[in-house]
């Protein structure tokens, strides 16, 4: 199914698009106002 795969590439750009403003904020010094992700467990 191809909209399964396109899910988890969008899943996964989320992630890093994420990771990269934790190492924004980090670097810049500049408060962190988002909420840290939920985790989930794929079955």
């Amino acid at each position: 199914d191809g909209r399964h795969e396109n899910s988890q590439k969008s899943a996964i750009l989320e992630m890093l698009q994420y990771e990269n403003w934790q190492m924004y904020f980090a670097l810049n010094n500049t408060p962190d106002f988002f909420e840290k992700p939920k985790e989930y467990r794929m079955r």
